[in-house]
């Protein structure tokens, strides 16, 4: 059974309000707790604000839905196709810019970017995946793709080390040749780690920072996991607590915050831009919310950070 996507609570460019995408739906959470509810039907894998405040969704069909400040949909835009007339999908992920999105059916993962249209085929990559155990995030410009993957269990016919792997792919196409004949190659690989673990249930989860040089990783398992690592400095040693369900980033990448058993787990970070490939860690505080998060928001400041549960409900509380 593939993944479901992963619940988003975004913060608005102003900092006012919060975007919410969870189970299927779109809400908009103003000042004071005010709660308005996007029109539009449920079936929504990812919802990101744009620069000049109006909101894009990606619907279960991979296609892409924009709204108003206010949550009104953009009746000029084409009704979704019927239900049989084409694929539907269970996970997926918008770019901050909204611009590139990736989705995730029982089987594949696909890529699009305008006209472009690209599929990750684990085969090229070396990797042995559980189908549909996919997760993944874009980066703020939809130039780089954070994949997480569940390595098959062994079989009667095959003996597989049972695992987490993760990659970042270079999503900037190659340029076009001379020649007119052209076949697009697989994607760079920008950075990736593995790691042997009894898999549990939950995905890996993912956040980059505003510039894509520092990636956070949160697994499920109690595991040690990776924690904030430098994009593409080089193989990362796992030294850091697991147990988190959702992650997040700052737009600096010097705060990370880790929904961990109900409490929320926020990592200080050294700043500077070379270093080894995990981040240092300077220090951790942790915050008790009244719900346990399944997502997490830091806003722009790094001062605030909102809370999601799974009933759609939000928090926010001060970052000590």
């Amino acid at each position: 059974m593939a993944y479901g996507p992963a619940p988003r609570v975004e913060w608005a460019p102003d900092g006012t309000r919060l975007l919410v995408c969870i189970g299927g739906t779109i809400a908009i959470h103003a000042e004071g707790g005010a709660l308005q509810r996007v029109a539009a039907p449920a079936g929504f894998l990812d919802a990101r604000w744009r620069s000049d405040g109006t909101i894009v969704g990606l619907d279960s069909y991979g296609v892409l839905r924009s709204f108003t400040m206010h949550g009104a949909l953009y009746t000029a835009e084409p009704p979704p196709p019927p239900r049989d007339a084409q694929t539907t999908f269970s996970a997926g992920a918008l770019s901050g810019d909204g611009a590139t999105c990736v989705v995730i059916d029982d089987i594949n993962v696909h890529v699009r970017s305008g006209q472009r249209r690209w599929r990750f085929s684990e085969h090229d990559y070396g990797i042995n995946s559980e189908p549909g155990r996919y997760s993944a995030a874009l980066s703020a410009d939809g130039k780089l793709l954070a994949l997480g993957y569940q390595t098959r269990a062994a079989t009667a016919r095959w003996s597989i080390q049972s695992g987490r792997g993760w990659l970042v792919l270079d999503m900037v196409p190659p340029r076009r040749p001379a020649s007119s004949y052209y076949y697009e190659p697989p994607a760079q690989v920008v950075d990736r780690g593995w790691y042997e673990v009894a898999v549990s249930d939950g995905a890996l989860r993912f956040a980059f920072d505003g510039k894509a040089r520092r990636l956070a990783i949160a697994a499920p398992e109690r595991e040690l996991g990776f924690g904030v690592v430098r994009v593409g400095v080089g193989e990362a040693k796992r030294a850091h607590a697991g147990g988190a369900v959702a992650v997040a980033v700052d737009e600096r990448g010097i705060l990370a915050g880790y929904a961990v058993a109900g409490r929320v787990r926020v990592d200080y970070l050294a700043p500077q831009l070379k270093g080894p490939a995990v981040v240092e860690l300077l220090d951790t505080l942790w915050i008790d919310p009244d719900r346990a998060p399944v997502a997490l928001a830091l806003d722009r400041a790094g001062r605030r950070i909102a809370c999601l549960a799974a009933d759609g409900a939000v928090e926010i509380v001060p970052v000590p």
